[in-house]
């Protein structure tokens, strides 16, 4: 069974033999993730869910990766981000007769998941084929959203965002949960054409996965690049963009270290420029790798940052360091739609959705978050669950309000309603959301 590596998210591989899809994690040896017509649940870490969710579409065709996902609602925590992240790859799904998917290559060399020089070896070559042109993913089916059509709804900051940055000015995304912070970055990474890296921010982010790390490898020790890393060596030549999602979320050391590269230095105080671009300003920016005794040197005008971040007492982050803040010189706001564009987006979402029920959707999402703003039930109704919910009503042969309140009480209501101090839905708040359910979607059936 041949062994496929997953562009997504490193450190992963995928097979497929005898009609299941296994997943292999540094920690586990082929967990099978797909039997026939049975979907497993075998991952309980959040980081191995969003690997197995990224095989899941990699591997399979649309139709199978909702079932996957419908699954996976069912049997594990899924908070916000990772319900917008499973929509992304259901979106981006495409339908393949021979298992060859754009977004994962071939590995002919010798793969042990519970040895880690392998593991790491994996990690290595991710970031060779990175070099490699990737397959054209195909045609669009018919009917399929687009991201582009998506990125209609937040084409205003995506046309901040692209301006500014090609000024040399580098971009923070502020706004809640599921407001199109994401959907912006990916139409700015198209339109500017740079080479990306990415960083997710997480409190345990280890440092491999931001400067790089020196790791196990055969015969001895050596440093392999991380995103900021690998950036900033690019850059030395060509404009590179560095995505860094959740910017608050990550550790102080991390966040220290991005506010010194990003401290602009002139050409004076470097002893050699060699294999650096001239920089038209006289300004670099470098990095250094006390591990390797290396400087990596950049000009200002090739190394820019895209970051995004959620404020407010509501989520489980850091306050902004003002230092870091002060080297943004963009914040763009991201806020949820009115209730006719949210419409709007849910159609072209969901094409199969009826309008009038959109419309009853997007009203509902609207007066939900009114009462979150107003501390009346836990968290706000995100577009992201929107369009799960809708996804869920259109997918049933009939749409009744019993199916609408059915899908409802699995897609968001739980999370909206919040728990009491035993763990359980809260069923005052959860009755209240129901009835709103009731009255203004039940209601147009």
């Amino acid at each position: 069974m041949d062994w496929y590596i997953c562009d997504l998210t490193p450190i992963v591989a995928i097979r497929k033999s005898d009609g299941a899809v296994y997943v292999s994690l540094p920690d586990s040896e082929g967990s099978l993730l797909w039997e026939g017509d049975k979907p497993l649940v075998q991952a309980k870490e959040e980081w191995q869910v969003i690997a197995m969710l990224e095989a899941a579409a990699i591997a399979m065709d649309r139709a199978t990766c909702q079932a996957w996902i419908s699954c996976l609602e069912r049997h594990v925590p899924v908070d916000a981000q990772l319900a917008r992240r499973a929509e992304l790859f259901i979106n981006w799904a495409r339908p393949k007769v021979e298992f060859t998917p754009a977004k994962a290559r071939p590995y002919s060399g010798d793969f042990d998941p519970l040895d880690v020089n392998s593991v790491y070896a994996l990690y290595e070559r991710l970031a060779e084929l990175d070099q490699a042109p990737e397959e054209s993913a195909g045609a669009d089916s018919e009917g399929e959203v687009l991201p582009g059509d998506i990125a209609d709804f937040v084409a205003q900051q995506v046309q901040i965002a692209v301006a500014d940055l090609a000024d040399g000015y580098n971009v923070l995304f502020v706004g809640p949960t599921g407001s199109g912070k994401n959907t912006a970055a990916e139409a700015v990474f198209k339109r500017l054409g740079w080479h990306v890296e990415a960083i997710e921010g997480k409190e345990n982010l280890d440092d491999l996965y931001v400067c790089g790390a020196i790791v196990p490898q055969e015969g001895g020790l050596r440093w392999v690049d991380g995103p900021l890393a690998r950036a900033l060596r690019r850059a030395a030549q060509e404009p590179v963009l560095l995505w860094f999602n959740e910017i608050n979320r990550c550790q102080r050391k991390h966040l220290n270290i991005l506010i010194s590269v990003l401290d602009p230095k002139p050409a004076m105080l470097f002893e050699s420029l060699a294999g650096v671009a001239e920089s038209p300003s006289g300004r670099y920016l470098s990095l250094e790798i006390p591990q390797t005794g290396e400087l990596l040197v950049a000009p200002v005008e090739h190394f820019h940052v895209l970051a995004a971040c959620n404020l407010g007492s509501q989520y489980a982050v850091a306050e902004f360091d003002p230092a870091l803040e002060r080297r943004f010189g963009t914040v763009v706001e991201f806020d949820y739609l009115e209730p006719e564009q949210e419409s709007r987006l849910l159609r072209a979402s969901v094409p199969a959705l009826p309008e009038r029920l959109a419309r009853a959707m997007a009203s509902l999402a609207h007066q939900v978050r009114a009462q979150w703003r107003n501390a009346e039930c836990a968290a706000p109704l995100d577009t992201g669950r929107v369009i799960v919910w809708a996804r869920k009503v259109a997918r049933e042969p009939e749409a009744t309000p019993g199916t609408v309140l059915a899908t409802a009480r699995t897609t968001w209501l739980p999370v909206v309603a919040g728990r009491d101090h035993s763990g359980l839905v809260d069923r005052g708040i959860a009755q209240g959301l129901e009835e709103l359910v009731q009255d203004l979607v039940g209601g147009v059936l």
